[in-house]
């Protein structure tokens, strides 16, 4: 953003060192606020709805791979699993024979680290907390750069910061205005991402035993599919 609104590289990294720093004191701050302040932090029914998707995420992966062992996952829980990897790289190696000897015009747009990155990215949340970005996405990189390219190659970037700016700005708003003295508001867009399978499971599903999975499996049983 600096090198686009030709600021000196000097007084850039200075601003750079400087936020640093105070970064780093500031997020220490809000990381012993929430875990210390927030009642319930990280639960799937938490007032604050800090339900810590990525934490929780990471917190499985530790257990997996650090409680179970590779030696129990792959040699008796799930043993299919273990030639994913050979699967992994053998695609790996068709993708690149494909970006290599297909036509451009067919591979131009085919960039399957992107489009695994995204699902990456996404999971474990509601679908609907991406589906806004993917139209403004679209409607930027696609349909304003080939409308409206002078406009697109002048402002592109503003906006995007703009938006990033927004967002950011938006949430210490909504936070410290409806959230940290909850006040109950009825609307669409509040209340989707409680009524999908996702968040029934998330919550449910954080208090299953192996028990509770007497015919091998979590989740909705055959026939009772949405």
């Amino acid at each position: 953003m600096g090198h686009y609104a030709k600021v000196p590289p000097r007084a850039m990294f200075r601003t750079q060192l400087l936020s640093v720093f105070a970064t780093a004191f500031i997020q220490l701050g809000i990381l012993n606020y929430q875990i210390t302040g927030i009642k319930d932090y990280c639960d799937p029914e938490n007032s604050k709805k800090f339900f810590c998707y990525g934490t929780t995420t990471f917190y499985n992966a530790s257990v997996l791979w650090g409680v179970i062992g590779p030696k129990r996952v792959f040699g008796g829980l799930y043993p299919v699993l273990k030639y994913c990897f050979l699967i992994g790289f053998l695609a790996g190696l068709a993708c690149v024979a494909i970006k290599k000897l297909a036509p451009r015009k067919w591979t131009k747009y085919f960039e399957p680290a992107v489009f695994l990155g995204g699902f990456i990215g996404w999971a474990p949340g509601n679908l609907s907390y991406s589906t806004g970005g993917v139209y403004l996405g679209y409607a930027m990189m696609h349909h304003v750069k080939h409308k409206y390219e002078a406009w697109w190659q002048k402002y592109s970037y503003l906006f995007g910061t703009g938006i990033d700016a927004g967002i950011a700005f938006s949430s210490i708003i909504i936070y410290f205005a409806v959230q940290y003295h909850e006040k109950d508001i009825d609307w669409w867009g509040n209340n989707v991402s409680y009524s999908g399978l996702d968040y029934q499971m998330r919550v449910s599903g954080s208090r299953l035993d192996v028990a509770d999975a007497s015919d091998g499996y979590f989740g909705p049983r055959k026939g009772n599919f949405p």
